[in-house]
This record gives structure tokens, C-alpha cells and sequence, in this order.
């Protein structure tokens, strides 16, 4: 039998939050180290490859990361490490050796062809990183899991780049660091998942079910990496840096929105056999009212104040290639109700609905970049536009399928509410603008953004914690 963690969804939520929180920061302070210390081309080359590898990690694993979760919650208590384990030598090793030619051979342009060692070892990592991660996800085992993203995203490489001063170099040492101590990983989790023989049949099915998935995969990497591989093409380095920048800026709100979906995806499979639809409904409805809410008022702060947080974390002061960088964070919202339905999405369907809704919106995003560019537009233009487009279709595509699999009641949603709070704090911010200089608007923006959350999550309480009970029964 498999030994899942039995903590409570709320539990799990608070350790995948503080994790993700940790990791952030992580990440936030290399890439301050880098700027400062090497530049922002540089960075540019490290976000380049870290955003490519990150966001095609799903492909590259075959949907391992969604595969693991979700067939040891739905053939529980079979054993499965050796079908995953086969899955990973036989189609993810070549699958990062086409990868690796596809630089190496200048089909994939932008990048260093020093680093080219680094980029084999940094790959290994990542693909080796989110398949122990999805092991421990799959047993609701979160505090291992989030141990495992800890020391992959944020320590490792923090440490290594204090220490040393070549990129490729860097890239090196934290992939070798990381497969070694992954590989242990896996030998432990052999333990509690225990071994069997290869079983062909069950790994065709596993297969299948990653490889439905898989036109999500390369769209999702279109839609997250697309900016930076396109600017690399048609722009430069320093353009890469800022939108990445403002990509990981954006994905800060993942720390909230994350946590619901890495946790429900091994619980929802089985939904059916807990609680009722009604109550399903409701919960995800006060899940996407609460996540709207949160993300509109983050999305305006950082808006308004992108400027000073740049130049407080890259030292990057204003200029007009910031000016139109900052106009991706209006993406937020929609980022955020998309990665929120993902994981509904992926556990309540067998169809691989995220590849209809990826995969129409990445065609949006690469048409409108190149019909921008078609017609004269700049690269940096034009690729801010297409990616408010794609998540903006992508948004709307979610809602429609979560709508068609549970009939959700939206009409309860309390959208009155977030336009008062909206334009409570907008006036607040313009009144700010008016007394105060922009530095101290920046301290009071964020606690009068945090003061109205607490606000909002006093006067809805009963509401939150009825779905996160809802949540705990899976």
C-alpha cells in the first residue's frame, strides 16, 4: 500500500505556501546577484535557459509531473516506481538529448554555446527535480516535496553563484549537485512505494495518459518561455532580463494560487467518492472569487509601482524599454484564474482539456507577436501584447470547461464586491501620489493592499473555510 501524508489540506496549503515563499525570495535574490555582480546580459543568458528548461520540463518528462499524482491516487495501492522509473530512461534521456542537439545545432537560437556542458547537467537537474517532486506530491508527502524545490531552485544555486564566477561553470555544479542528491531521493521513496516488475501494459497507460497532455506541455512553454526565446531572436539580453523579470514578478502570486493546485490534484481524482457536487461547486466558486480579489489588488500595486521595485531589486533605473516592460503585469488576474482551474481540470477529465486551452492560447500569443511584427511593431511591443492575449484566452477557456464539468453556479460570484474594493484602493494610490513621494507610496501601497485582504478574508471567513473543509474531505 502507498503511505500518504495525512495532514489536512490546510496543513499542506500553509508548508507548500511557506515553502513557496522561501523559494521565491530564493530567487529573487540570485537574480539581484546576478544583475549586480555580472550585469544584465548575463542574466539575460541564465533566465534564458532556467525559463526554456522550466517550462518544457512537462514535455521532456512525458507529463510525468501530472502522470505520478495522478495514477497513485487513482490505481491506489499498486506500485508504480518502475514503470516511472522505465518511462524516465527510455523517453526523457533522449527527450534532453534532442533538446541539448536542438541548441547545440542552432535550432534553438539564443544561446551560449560555451555553456553547452552546463546546459546538459542543468537539464538532468530540472527533469530529475520535478520527477521526485511529483513522487512525494503523489503521497501528499509536501514537506519532503517542497524540500526537494528548496534546495533545487533557491539554495544550491544561491550558494553557487556567491562562490563562482562563470556562468557555464555554475550551471554545471548545480545540475550535478542536484541529480546526486535527487538519485538518493529516489532510492529512499522506493521504500514506501516499494518495487515491482516492469509491467508493459501499465506503462503504455502511463504514456498515453502524459502524452494526452502534452500538446498543454508545449504550449504552456510557449506561452512562459515564448518571450524570452523570441526577444532573444529579435531583441536583446536586456530586454530578455526585464521581461523575465517581470514573468517571475508575475509568478509571485503562484505563492498563493500554487499551493491549491499542487495539493489538489492527487485528491480530486476522487472527488466523487467524498463530497457532493454542490459542495465542490461551491468551493472552487469562493476559490476563484478569493484568487480574483488577491491578484487584482497585487496586480494594481505592482503596476503602479514596478519602477521603484526595480530599482530597489535589479538597480535598474527608469527608462522607456521599463516603461512597456512593466505592462505584462496587467496579465496577472488571468495567469492566476489559469493556473488556479489547471489542476480542477486535469483531475476531473481524462480528455486533456489544458491542451485545448494552452494550445489555442499559445496560437493567439505567437499570432499576435508576428502579426505585430509583421506590420512594424517592436519585438518588446509586440510580445507584451501577445502575452496578455494568450492568458486572457486562456482565462476565458478555463472558466467554459470548469463550467461544462460542474455546472458552476457563477452568478454567485460577488464580482460587485471586487470592483468597490478595486476602486477604493485606486483612489487610495492617487490620493498617495498627491502627498507623499514614491518611495514611501510604495510602503503604504502594500500595507493598505494587505490591510484590505485581511479585510476581505474577515468579512468572507466562513465562506473560505467552508471550501477549504470542502477541500479536506477529498
Amino acid at each position: 500500500m502507498i503511505r500518504t501524508s495525512s495532514r489536512s489540506f490546510n496543513q499542506q496549503y500553509l508548508v507548500v505556501s511557506f515553502n513557496g515563499f522561501v523559494v521565491l525570495l530564493g530567487v529573487f535574490l540570485i537574480n539581484g546577484i546576478v544583475a549586480r555582480s555580472f550585469g544584465l546580459e548575463p542574466l539575460g543568458e541564465y533566465l534564458l535557459i532556467k525559463r526554456t528548461v522550466t517550462t518544457i520540463v512537462g514535455i521532456l518528462l512525458i507529463g510525468l509531473n501530472i502522470s505520478i499524482p495522478v495514477f497513485l491516487n487513482k490505481k491506489y495501492g499498486l506500485h508504480f516506481l518502475s514503470n516511472f522509473i522505465a518511462i524516465f530512461i527510455t523517453i526523457t534521456l533522449p527527450a534532453i538529448a534532442i533538446f541539448i542537439c536542438l541548441i547545440y545545432f542552432g535550432v534553438l537560437s539564443g544561446f551560449n554555446m560555451d555553456y553547452i556542458i552546463g546546459y546538459i547537467f542543468y537539464t538532468l537537474s530540472v527533469c530529475s527535480q520535478f520527477f521526485v517532486y511529483a513522487l512525494y506530491r503523489g503521497q501528499s508527502k509536501m514537506i519532503w516535496a517542497s524540500s526537494v524545490q528548496l534546495l533545487g531552485s533557491a539554495i544550491i544555486p544561491i550558494i553557487t553563484f556567491l562562490v563562482l564566477g562563470n556562468l557555464g561553470v555554475i550551471l554545471s555544479i548545480i545540475g550535478c549537485t542536484n541529480l546526486v542528491i535527487n538519485s538518493i531521493h529516489v532510492l529512499t521513496i522506493k521504500r514506501s512505494l516499494g518495487w515491482s516488475k516492469f509491467n508493459m501494459e501499465i506503462y503504455k497507460k502511463i504514456v498515453h495518459f502524459g502524452l494526452e497532455r502534452i500538446p498543454s506541455f508545449i504550449a504552456q512553454s510557449i506561452l512562459l518561455a515564448g518571450p524570452s526565446v523570441l526577444l532573444s531572436m529579435y531583441g536583446t539580453f536586456a530586454e530578455v532580463a526585464l521581461i523575465d523579470a517581470n514573468i517571475s514578478i508575475i509568478r509571485l502570486l503562484i505563492l498563493i494560487i500554487g499551493p491549491f493546485g499542487i495539493i489538489i490534484l492527487p485528491k480530486i481524482v476522487k472527488f466523487e467518492k467524498k463530497i457532493s457536487n454542490d459542495q465542490l461547486n461551491n468551493a472552487i466558486i469562493t476559490m476563484i472569487e478569493t484568487a480574483l480579489f488577491i491578484s487584482v489588488l497585487f496586480c494594481m500595486f505592482l503596476f503602479f509601482h514596478a519602477e521603484e521595485l526595480f530599482l530597489i531589486w535589479l538597480n535598474i533605473e527608469h527608462n522607456d524599454t521599463l516603461q512597456l516592460a512593466r505592462y505584462i503585469l496587467l496579465v496577472i488576474p488571468l495567469y492566476v484564474l489559469t493556473d488556479l482551474l489547471r489542476s480542477p481540470l486535469d483531475g476531473l477529465s481524462d480528455r486533456g482539456l489544458n491542451s485545448i486551452v494552452y494550445g489555442v492560447s499559445a496560437s493567439v500569443f505567437i499570432a499576435v507577436f508576428y502579426g505585430g511584427i509583421y506590420i512594424g511593431k517592436s519585438p518588446l511591443y509586440t510580445i507584451v501584447i501577445g502575452f496578455i492575449s494568450g492568458y486572457f484566452t486562456s482565462s476565458l477557456l478555463s472558466v467554459y470547461y470548469i463550467n461544462r464539468i460542474l455546472l458552476l453556479s457563477l452568478r454567485k460570484m460577488n464580482v460587485h464586491h471586487l470592483i468597490g474594493w478595486v476602486l477604493l484602493y485606486f483612489f487610495y494610490h492617487q490620493l498617495l501620489l498627491s502627498i507623499s513621494s514614491r518611495s514611501l507610496g510604495l510602503l503604504f501601497g502594500f500595507v493598505a493592499v494587505l490591510s484590505i485582504i485581511s479585510i476581505y478574508v474577515w468579512l468572507h471567513w466562513s465562506q473560505i473555510k467552508t471550501a477549504l473543509a470542502a477541500f479536506d474531505e477529498l
